[in-house]
């Protein structure tokens, strides 16, 4: 097996130094004749090469496992890079990189436990959408950074099925519910397949769809199918059924499903679920609660009838007529 060689051995600036320490001492000893000094620089000189010699190879061997370390952690960052997907996105990778070097540089004692909190909140964000399909919670403006675009890429023949709650924090005036609803106005237009259950009492609803613009303009709007439903009513007939839509949730075909968690203080929150069972739970539930509402228009009125009074189209089968799908659902159960 052959001898590695000294790094130094190889170092040029070594053997410079070698070569003039000799070249000093044969001058000072021949030339002038000066021999214990010339023996003198000699001595030194070696004396100093040695020594860095000897310091040069301590060095490397304290440095090589550091940078056997270094190289190692690079490999992995870029292990989890690739295995995250995010090789085709540079600027993903370095921040992925900058996220991991950021989180060792910190060793105060101080902050041991904000990083650790830190480094399970992002570990507990990753298994809920690996593990779960499930985002994390979203806030208002990650609420509809996400929604708006969504809805505005979908394609004529695409299916979007929604049911609002009336929530506070629906159909007002505040800039996100205005492209909101003009990105549904936009997408039934085009020839996307719009439905949009609402659910709350006779009361609120007649009030709405009497005072709340964004409310006529949906039950106007000929290609957008809403439907009412009396809450007090769906829960005689179905309670459970509100217990699986929850907050209220809006679908896109059969692939993923927004669903609300509307806040104490009146912000739209909510998390996406591609988790197939789940989606088909929701899908089911939704044709389920359609077949228990009532579609909804606003006709020519003669002179003296309310704004808020409604027409309802009816089935043969006394049930609500209605663009999107009535195929009869099957149970809604959980899998």
């Amino acid at each position: 097996m052959s001898r590695q060689v000294p790094a130094i051995v190889r170092d040029w600036s070594y053997w410079a130094e070698v070569v003039l320490t000799a070249g000093v001492g044969a001058i000072l000893f021949f030339l002038l004749n000066l021999r214990d000094l010339g023996q003198l620089a000699w001595m030194i000189g070696g004396l100093l090469l040695y020594h860095r010699a000897v310091t040069d190879g301590l060095f490397r061997r304290d440095i090589n496992p550091l940078q056997q370390t270094v190289q190692d952690g690079v490999q992995a960052d870029e292990a989890i890079a690739e295995y995250l997907n995010l090789s085709t996105s540079a600027s993903e990778t370095v921040r992925l990189r900058s996220a991991i070097e950021s989180y060792y540089r910190i060793g105060e004692p101080e902050f041991r436990w904000h990083k650790l909190r830190s480094l399970n909140e992002f570990i507990r964000a990753l298994d809920t959408m690996v593990l779960h399909k499930h985002s994390p919670t979203m806030l208002t403006s990650e609420y509809y950074a996400w929604l708006l675009p969504r809805i505005e890429a979908a394609l004529p023949g695409n299916r979007i099925w929604a049911v609002s709650r009336f929530m506070d924090c629906e159909w007002d005036d505040s800039p996100e519910e205005q492209q909101f609803l003009q990105a549904n106005l936009a997408a039934a237009s085009r020839g996307v397949d719009v439905c949009r259950l609402f659910i709350t009492t006779k009361e609120s609803w007649n009030a709405a769809v009497a005072a709340s613009r964004p409310i006529r303009s949906q039950v106007e709007h000929p290609q957008l199918a809403s439907f009412f439903g009396d809450i007090e009513a769906i829960r005689k007939r179905d309670a459970g059924i509100l217990s699986l839509i929850g907050d209220g949730l809006i679908g896109f075909d059969d692939d993923v499903v927004l669903q609300d968690e509307h806040s104490d203080d009146g912000h739209a929150r909510g998390f996406i679920s591609i988790k197939q069972s789940e989606v088909e739970d929701l899908s089911r539930a939704f044709n389920s609660l359609k077949n228990l509402c009532t579609r909804v228009s606003l006709e020519e009125r003669p002179k003296g009838q309310s704004s808020g009074d409604l027409v309802g189209e009816q089935g043969a089968d006394g049930r609500s007529a209605a663009t999107c799908p009535d195929t009869p659902p099957p149970p809604v159960g959980q899998h």
